[in-house]
Formats: C-alpha cells, sequence, structure tokens
C-alpha cells in the first residue's frame, strides 16, 4: 500500500534522512513520533506548526503502526523521502527545507533589552510556575544570591549556573568544561534542564556572539559528553544548537532581544509550549550568553 504526503522538513533532518538507509523509531509523543537515524541523530514526525531544524511536518497522522524499535527503510527519488516499512510504502514529497533565518543586525539599546529581557522571564517563571529552571528566571535577573530555594536540585543547580557564569567571564575553558559536565543530563524527561540550558547558551552564542571565537573549542568536548551522558534528543539539539540551528521559537525569543524592529509580542508564550520546562531552561540559557559575552562586544 503506498501513501504519499506532503512534508516540510528541516535542515539537519534533511541532510541525515538523505544519507540514511534505515532508521528506527525510537519514541512517540502526543504530537509526534522520534526516529533515530544512521548517525545515531533523531528527528521528529509530527503535524504540529512548529518549525524547526530536525522536524518533518506532515499534512496529518502516519503510521499508526509503527512502534518503537520498528526498523524503517529510507530510500529517495528526486525530492521525495520514502519509507518503507513491512508492505507499506510512504511517500514523502518536500514542498520546502526549513532552514534557520539569517541572524539580524543588533539594533536596540540597553533599556530596551532588559524590559524585554524581564518581560519574558516574568511570563515565562508564571506559566512554567515552578517546573525546571523556571523558578531561577527572576533571581537571575535580580542578580539575587539566595541562600536555599525549597529543593536541593534547585540549589545545586543555582550554584552550577552561578559557576559557569564566572567561568565564562573569566574565559576559563578548563572551569566550563568541568561545570558544563555537572549540568548535562541533570534533570527530567528526555531533554533534561541542564542540557536545555546549554543548548541555549550555545545557541545564542552562535547566532549572536561569535566574536568570542574562544568559546568554540568547548563544542567538540561537549557534543562527546552530551552524547555519552543523556538522551538521543538531547544531544541532537545540544549539537544543532552549537551550529547556530535550532526551533523557530528559540530563534524568534533570541532575536527579539537583540533586535527593536522585532516587536515584543507573544515570543514567550510560544516558547513555554516547548517541552515541560525547556522554554523557561533555554531562556536561562540565551540570559546567560547575553550577561556573559554582551559586554565584551563593541
Amino acid at each position: 500500500m503506498n501513501k504519499t504526503f506532503m512534508i516540510i522538513i528541516g535542515k539537519m533532518a534533511y541532510e541525515w534522512l538523505w544519507d540514511s538507509e534505515t532508521i528506527t523509531v525510537t519514541g512517540t509523543t502526543s504530537s509526534g513520533t522520534f526516529l533515530k537515524t544512521n548517525e545515531g541523530r533523531v528527528v521528529f514526525l509530527t503535524t504540529s506548526n512548529h518549525y524547526g531544524p530536525v522536524n518533518l511536518i506532515i499534512e496529518n497522522n502516519f503510521p499508526q503502526n509503527w512502534k518503537n524499535g520498528d526498523l524503517v527503510q529510507v530510500s529517495h527519488s528526486q525530492n521525495s523521502l520514502i519509507f518503507n516499512f513491512r508492505q507499506e510504502k510512504y511517500v514523502c514529497q518536500i514542498k520546502s527545507i526549513w532552514k534557520t533565518p539569517p541572524t539580524p543586525i543588533k539594533k536596540i539599546s540597553t533599556n530596551e533589552q532588559l524590559s524585554r529581557i524581564n518581560q519574558a522571564a516574568q511570563q515565562l517563571s508564571i506559566l512554567k510556575n515552578r517546573e525546571g529552571l523556571a523558578s531561577l528566571l527572576t533571581a537571575y535577573m535580580d542578580k539575587k544570591t539566595p541562600l536555599e530555594f525549597d529543593s536541593e536540585w534547585i540549589n545545586s543547580m543555582w550554584f552550577r549556573i552561578q559557576a559557569l557564569r564566572e567561568a565564562i567571564k573569566d574565559k576559563n575553558n578548563t572551569q566550563i568544561k568541568f561545570v558544563a559536565n555537572q549540568l548535562i543530563g541533570s534533570g527530567r524527561g528526555l531533554t533534561p534542564s541542564g542540557d536545555d540550558l546549554l543548548s541555549g547558551l550555545f545557541f545564542m552564542h552562535q547566532r549572536w556572539f561569535q566574536d568570542a571565537d574562544w568559546f568554540n573549542e568547548l563544542k567538540a568536548p561537549l557534543i562527546d559528553q552530551f552524547d555519552q551522558k543523556t538522551t538521543a534528543v538531547s544531544s541532537t539539539l545540544f549539537y544543532c544548537a552549537t551550529l547556530g540551528e535550532a526551533d523557530f521559537r528559540i530563534q524568534e525569543m533570541a532575536d527579539v532581544l537583540m533586535n527593536d524592529a522585532l516587536g515584543m509580542q507573544s515570543q514567550a508564550i510560544n516558547l513555554a509550549r516547548w517541552g515541560n520546562s525547556s522554554g523557561a531552561d533555554i531562556f536561562l540559557g540565551l540570559v546567560l550568553a547575553m550577561d556573559c559575552f554582551q559586554e565584551n562586544q563593541g
């Protein structure tokens, strides 16, 4: 049985699938299916209209009979990806390949930028309540160092984030790697909070602060640690972040903090819909990057 679909595919998913002969079903959620490629990276088959580097957005649900561990054959023909599973063939005609848009110019006053950061931090704190690192957002913005939070885990994360901040400001790559390794895999779910924080940090650096090129040497060793210590989904997203590739909700949040021609509208609300606590965790990584790298620009 042949079925044909139109898809919008992310740049990274396109490259990985084009080079793959098989993919493995590794998990399902209410909004889609995770598929692991030959390279060990994960792509996401979804009907949600959320553009991202690893997403394959399809027009309707398919396939219902794929289960965890199933091996699916992959081939391609002209502008289509073809998935073969048992007696069924799914022909995915590529409507477009989504790429993270070019970085706009930096154009924002210090006061306007701070106002936008505080607004987004407050919104995410309310929307995510005590999930993940949400409770640290306003504390970080207020430059406070509370003696303790209600959670021992939050206390340890606060200490590590402060240590990471100081290590980055000191350009101490040895200490950065040491603290980052403590953050990798820390938290719950497919993308633990520590992973999301680091993804936000590295994405913001790659997109907006490439002048701090001394930071680049951290990418390879930390990608290796992600591959060893955390989930394949989280490792994939961090790898993309180091290349400046991320879900459009992350990209839009980052850009609106750096260019006042972009209206501050629903970016924080949209980011809050990313995972359970991931939106808040990633946002803290964005802010951490701005805090550490921005003062050395210009």
